[in-house]
């Protein structure tokens, strides 16, 4: 089957996803690892907490679901929207191992691009990358996100330091990109 935009939609996130499968990704070490927050001590209440949370933090975020099979496998995420400067941080997780490794984050990042430039208007997204997580890494590449640089030890995980790269793209560069 051969994946384009219409593949997946979006549904606002609500505390009933987190019992259809959110918790179990957050606490999975192979998920772990990639995430920026520390969910190793995440539980229902927490999660509730994040959700009512969001507003707060200049946030959104969405259930994402298999257009075919009408399956929650994954969340998108804008973070730090910033109407005054038009920019937003944005991120994504496939908790199905099913959606893993086959398109399906680069047609969650057009989503976000949608949503970012079409609905709520930014001018760039960005977002950061641990330069361990090469999955992502090769999915913000093959999207035409652009790597603008590396931050030396930007997050602790695990009580590590970790590097991240920061990819962005532009308003203007989304709108020329052609993608089915």
């Amino acid at each position: 089957m051969k994946l384009d935009k219409n593949s997946v939609y979006l549904k606002p996130i609500t505390i009933k996803h987190i019992s259809q499968g959110w918790l179990n990704w957050v606490k999975n070490k192979k998920n772990y690892r990639t995430l920026n927050t520390d969910t190793k001590n995440f539980n229902k209440q927490r999660l509730i907490k994040y959700i009512n949370n969001l507003k707060t933090n200049k946030s959104i975020m969405y259930a994402v679901y298999d257009s075919n099979k009408k399956k929650y496998f994954g969340n998108l995420k804008l973070n730090n929207m910033d109407y005054e400067h038009k920019t937003c941080s944005y991120g994504r997780m496939i908790g199905e191992d099913d959606y893993k490794n086959k398109g399906y984050g680069r047609i969650m990042l057009y989503k976000i691009c949608e949503l970012a430039f079409k609905k709520y208007k930014f001018n760039k997204i960005y977002t950061y990358v641990y330069t361990d997580n090469n999955n992502s890494i090769l999915s913000n590449k093959k999207f035409g996100m652009k790597i603008e640089g590396k931050l030396k030890s930007h997050f602790i995980k695990n009580k590590k330091k970790k590097d991240v790269f920061l990819f962005s793209m532009l308003k203007e560069e989304f709108l020329k990109k052609k993608f089915k």
